[in-house]
């Protein structure tokens, strides 16, 4: 409510300000409790994303090392099964060479 009187209106800026005064301590909003805590939520984000960069790197890793586990074994077996092809093709040349001079 306003006075129109100087006296009423300073008796309303007074009370708005001790109002806002007991609202401010009632819920201040740069409390150093407030901003401690605010602290820790990014010290708690930032030790969160570096654990799981720790644990995508240690996903990576073992992929890799399956990875080339499997590529040296599928090396492996095509060696392996490319050398028993030339020696299948070996042998059936050679029998059909036998066979050859057999009919000649």
């Amino acid at each position: 409510m306003e006075m129109v009187d100087d006296d009423g209106v300073y008796a309303n800026v007074e009370e708005l300000q001790s109002m806002k005064s007991t609202m401010q301590e009632r819920n201040p909003s740069n409390s150093p409790d407030k901003q401690h805590s605010g602290i820790r939520i990014y010290r708690l984000t930032a030790v969160c994303l570096g654990l799981l960069t720790v644990l995508l790197l240690i996903i990576i890793t073992a992929i890799s090392i399956h990875y080339n586990g499997v590529l040296n074994n599928t090396t492996e077996s095509y060696s392996t099964q490319s050398e028993n092809l030339t020696q299948l093709y070996s042998a059936l040349k050679d029998e059909r060479d036998q066979t050859d001079q057999l009919h000649h």
